[in-house]
């Protein structure tokens, strides 16, 4: 989470130290809080529409949604002057997680999380 926090900083570290200071702790909290929240809501989709492809399609696509709209909303509340940029880093990784995780629970066939 450290990672996603010092991106998002970097990227905004033109707009000044507090700038970047802010969109930092803004996106390293959201994406600790976020991972497990967003994992949980994807295994528990998955495993309500009955663990098929319909599953794995929804479980993904609500989390993802979520993925974006949380550090979206943090950002533009923080007035983030590069969101997108700030939130690509954790948006790629996020997706990979996402992905990774779905397709653990899938073959498992019980819950990860």
């Amino acid at each position: 989470m450290f990672v996603y926090g010092a991106w998002a900083a970097a990227v905004n570290a033109d707009h000044g130290f507090t700038v970047a200071l802010r969109s930092g702790l803004g996106q390293g909290v959201y994406a600790f809080v976020a991972t497990f929240g967003v994992g949980f809501l994807a295994i528990k989709t998955y495993q309500h529409f009955g663990r098929g492809v319909l599953g794995f399609f929804l479980g993904f696509v609500f989390s993802f949604a979520l993925m974006l709209a949380i550090p979206l909303s943090v950002h533009t509340i923080l007035a983030t002057p590069d969101k997108w940029a700030a939130m690509s880093l954790g948006l790629v990784w996020g997706t990979l997680y996402l992905l990774w995780l779905l397709w653990m629970e899938s073959r498992r066939g019980e819950t990860v999380l």
